[in-house]
């Protein structure tokens, strides 16, 4: 578990998209929109796949939000959307 603050202050993340507490706080985080819990936070990670292509997906399952490079097409317009500059980097930092 972690709060919103927690992860935007070890990411150095800002938020592109949606209002949250700074208290919110996210039950884990998933990089598979298939496999995510409700109340997790999505990392949009680029691999084979690019996740910011799963992003509104993410969010249809309950993702509180997604960690982001660029604000994805189709994401609803009121999901939590954090900017950073490498997801990757910001998973580790995370961790």
């Amino acid at each position: 578990m972690f709060t919103l603050a927690r992860l935007l202050g070890a990411t150095s993340g800002r938020i592109g998209r949606g209002s949250a507490d700074p208290t919110l706080t996210f039950t884990g985080g998933a990089f598979d929109s298939r496999i995510l819990s409700p109340g997790t936070l999505f990392f949009a990670l680029k691999d084979v796949r690019d996740g910011h292509d799963f992003v509104a997906d993410a969010i249809a399952r309950g993702a509180l939000g997604a960690v982001v490079e660029r604000i994805p097409g189709g994401a609803p317009a009121d999901a939590l959307l954090i900017e950073v500059t490498s997801v990757a980097h910001a998973l580790r930092r995370l961790a």
